[in-house]
């Protein structure tokens, strides 16, 4: 793999060939037609084709157009101290800047679109540069058709992974700024934060590992500071709302009680079960880790994100966006790729046939939402054991794995 991160150049593609002169028209040429047919599978729902069918309304639905109105955007009213907002801060404020663009909900909903758009471009360009023709195990991925649209999650998946880019490019600042505008979106990022920073505290580089810190408790601190001094009930609701709310269907939590208990919805008082499986999966990853690679460095936080991604008790199907980088930065493995989309295709096939079914739609049981969570557990588990094994010890931000050269120092 190619050590020219440093000056920028793209890096060599999963099969290790370098990436041609017209790859990076490919990867962009793929994250439009999947941007396109992400808006298609949404069109019925803002009522364009195929509204009214049966399917549309199982399969359509998208968090963007209720909560114009259910949430005061439609009067213009700022989030958290004007209105209630069950979304973290940086992600309220994206919502009401696209609502001051908008005069209607289809045109907050168009505003939004084009936001998301120009975040997932912004991340294949970037997973481009560092991985090249790799970038299209995000590009063209399946799950990115599926939920660009649904949510506002590729506003946290852009800034996690620009904060990749900026720490194997050693800006150390920017990098921790990121963090912390992604962690104000979407808490996942802040996963990034100790393992980039604990890399270069181990290799000695304490001045690089504090601008990280700094930078992304700054950043968070000055996006949250403000609701949490004028308006701290609203501000603490997006927490509240999910310490308090039962385990999702799909969630193994869920299928795990509702086999024991015989119940279709599972008491919400499961945070500290939830929270030791976590622990322990962390704990396990870790001492494999060392095994395995040897020294954590900063690729340790895609095994603990995928513990967390299947242990949460909230299993919402788009955070499955968050795992899509990661593939061309540690795991392009085209079988683990194909496995992990067609279980991805059955988790929302099965999920939303689920939310159909309770709607009088017709749909699918909860069993088989069930049998699909299961199936996604496992092909994160398998994940987990496929990266810690796939990456040798040797590459972290410092050796030749197309993320920096020695040039340049801290900063």
């Amino acid at each position: 793999m190619s050590t020219d991160a440093a000056n920028g150049a793209p890096q060599a593609g999963a099969d290790g060939r370098a990436s041609g002169p017209y790859d990076l028209l490919v990867v962009v040429a793929a994250t439009a037609l999947i941007l396109l047919l992400s808006l298609i599978i949404r069109a019925p729902c803002t009522g364009g084709l195929g509204a009214g069918s049966v399917l549309a309304e199982r399969y359509c639905y998208t968090d963007i157009l209720p909560i114009y109105g259910a949430r005061g955007f439609s009067r213009d009213a700022l989030p958290y101290l004007e209105a209630r907002n069950e979304y973290p801060v940086g992600m309220g404020l994206a919502m009401y800047g696209a609502a001051r663009l908008s005069r209607s909900a289809v045109g907050f909903f168009s505003t939004t679109i084009v936001l998301l758009s120009m975040a997932a471009g912004l991340t294949a360009l970037l997973l481009y540069r560092l991985r090249g023709r790799s970038a299209l195990f995000f590009a063209a991925s399946p799950s990115l058709a599926l939920y660009a649209f649904l949510n506002w999650d590729l506003l946290a998946v852009a800034a996690a992974t620009g904060a990749t880019y900026a720490f194997l490019r050693r800006r150390h600042l920017l990098a921790g700024v990121l963090i912390g505008l992604g962690a104000a979106i979407k808490l996942y990022p802040v996963v990034l934060l100790p393992a980039f920073a604990l890399e270069r505290w181990r290799q000695g580089r304490h001045g690089a590992a504090w601008p990280l810190l700094s930078g992304a408790g700054g950043m968070w601190m000055a996006l949250n500071a403000p609701f949490m001094i004028l308006a701290p009930t609203r501000w603490t609701e997006f927490y509240r709302f999910n310490a308090s709310r039962p385990p999702d269907w799909g969630s193994v939590w869920a299928t795990g009680c509702s086999l024991v208990t015989r119940q279709m919805v599972c008491p919400s008082d499961l945070d500290a079960f939830v929270a030791l499986g976590f622990a322990l999966a962390v704990i396990g990853a870790w001492a494999a880790w060392r095994h395995w690679v040897g020294a954590v460095d900063w690729r340790f936080a895609f095994p603990v994100l995928l513990c967390f991604l299947a242990l949460n008790k909230v299993a919402s199907p788009q955070y499955s966006l968050w795992v899509l980088p990661w593939f061309p930065l540690l795991l392009p493995r085209m079988d683990l790729f194909v496995t992990y989309s067609l279980v991805d295709v059955l988790v929302f096939l099965t999920h939303f046939g689920w939310q159909a079914r309770l709607h009088g739609y017709g749909g699918t049981p909860l069993a088989w939402l069930e049998i699909a969570g299961i199936l996604r557990t496992a092909v994160l588990a398998a994940m987990v054991v496929a990266t810690l094994r796939s990456q040798g010890p040797g590459p972290t931000s410092d050796a030749g794995d197309g993320s920096t050269s020695d040039r340049g120092g801290a900063r």
